[in-house]
């Protein structure tokens, strides 16, 4: 998903440690994870950024707002609450499937979301985790970017928020899909109580909300990022994802 286009500035995309591109760590927390933040925007000289994060992402940049409110014009956070994550079972389930199948037997990637139909009924989240294979660089086989076993190790840990006592004024959204129940009625109160001006909005489409409704998602998205308040004058913040 580009969204560069539409708000007219840079954007990073980031992958969490362990995920992606990012190097693979032997522990996984959300103070290290928003430290590796932290990190990539002082490498950048960025001084202020508008934050997206889905799931585990948004747990992320919601504790770097709140830890580092400085460094955060905006923050979005995209299906998830500052609540335990009941969905953990869930995902250790997909991890699970992934390491059971035999990348080795398989010749392309686009094979992959098929081969996963027996575990994974569900076909939009059999093709978001197919697109979590590369190929090896040496043997050109088949691999998973993820370190799942560090991820199955730490789902657990992934799944608490820890207890925060004071809040932050920036401006927030989070963004929910209607099929989804990371972000609850139950959460609302906990939600503004860390982020007195938070916005909720819920649209149609499971956990992965802007895989399965991603023009829906822009349209909530970009007029979120781009609108500014009349009395302010800066240049608008770039945009970590």
């Amino acid at each position: 998903m580009r969204i560069s286009g539409d708000v007219q500035r840079p954007v990073y995309a980031l992958d969490a440690p362990n995920h992606g591109d990012s190097p693979w760590v032997e522990s996984m927390s959300y103070d290290s994870m928003a430290q590796s933040v932290v990190d990539f925007l002082g490498a950048k000289s960025i001084d202020k950024a508008q934050v997206v994060g889905h799931s585990m992402g948004g747990k992320t940049a919601m504790i770097l707002a709140l830890t580092y409110p400085e460094l955060v014009d905006k923050l979005v956070v995209v299906d998830s609450s500052p609540a335990h994550s009941d969905g953990v079972a869930a995902v250790a389930k997909f991890v699970h499937a992934m390491k059971m199948l035999d990348l080795a037997s398989i010749a392309r990637r686009s094979q992959v979301a098929p081969a996963l139909e027996d575990s994974i009924p569900q076909k939009s989240i059999r093709e978001f985790i197919s697109m979590n294979v590369t190929s090896d660089s040496e043997t050109t086989k088949l691999r998973w970017k993820c370190n799942l076993d560090t991820i199955e190790r730490f789902l657990p840990e992934m799944a608490k928020f820890p207890q925060i006592d004071h809040s932050s004024d920036i401006e927030t959204l989070f963004i929910g899909g209607l099929e989804s129940q990371h972000i609850r009625e139950q959460n609302h109160p906990e939600i503004h109580r860390l982020f007195p001006h938070a916005q909720i909005k819920k649209i149609p489409g499971g956990h992965w909300v802007h895989h399965d409704n991603p023009s829906g998602f822009l349209k909530t998205l970009i007029p979120f990022l781009n609108s500014r308040r009349p009395d302010d004058r800066r240049p608008c913040s770039r945009i970590v994802a």
